[in-house]
């Protein structure tokens, strides 16, 4: 669990790694996007069809911002892992309420698995973890059926915001691959910023 840093992150990430206490200042400020959004579910709204995921979720959002701050900002081996197992649970907790189970189902069933993958984040080395290992396809699952769900449901705003951030995410690890470096504008900073967006819109229907 030692603060490695990632040997694969400027494979990943477009943003150039600048000196001082942030290496990556634009993807790592872009993440307190989810700890506004965090601090909005607790204390911003009153929730009336789902409280224990406004709740639980308020708490989850604000733990996510500072994993993903904290990944971007040192390049932690570990806690690369760790947001990678938390952008999982997330979506697959607005999945879940979606596809419309109950506010206490859809919280068990997200963090049921959610779990399995933190366990083996504390005992597994983290390029070894099953959130790391399989990323792909767990998201790709994931997206495109929240995705059908939007487009489904008619709320189209949610949907291009949604798809928007996986898209330039998408574009930023292509561009990474191939040895692109951009600023503190680039993929992942617009990732953080279209998705937290997309969910707000979704938390602001579903509760």
């Amino acid at each position: 669990m030692a603060p490695y840093r990632n040997p694969q992150y400027q494979c990943d990430f477009t943003e150039r790694c600048v000196s001082g206490s942030v290496l990556h200042p634009g993807n790592a400020w872009s993440s307190v996007t989810y700890a506004a959004l965090g601090l909005h579910l607790l204390w911003g709204m009153t929730p009336v069809a789902r409280p224990w995921t406004c709740t639980v979720e308020g708490w989850t959002l604000l733990w996510f911002a500072w994993l993903s701050f904290r990944y971007h900002a040192t390049e932690s081996d570990w806690t690369g892992a760790l947001d990678i197992t938390m952008v999982i649970h997330l979506c697959m907790s607005c999945l879940w309420q979606l596809a419309g189970f109950d506010d206490l189902t859809a919280l068990g069933m997200a963090w049921l698995v959610t779990l399995v993958l933190l366990c083996d984040d504390c005992r597994t080395e983290p390029p070894q973890t099953m959130a790391v290992r399989f990323m792909m396809p767990i998201l790709v699952v994931l997206v495109v059926a929240i995705l059908g769900l939007l487009l489904q449901a008619g709320t189209y705003l949610s949907f291009a915001l949604f798809a928007s951030g996986f898209a330039v995410k998408l574009l930023d690890l292509a561009c990474a691959r191939r040895g692109t470096r951009a600023g503190a504008v680039n993929g992942t900073s617009a990732f953080h910023v279209l998705t937290c967006s997309a969910m707000y819109l979704h938390y602001t229907a579903a509760l």
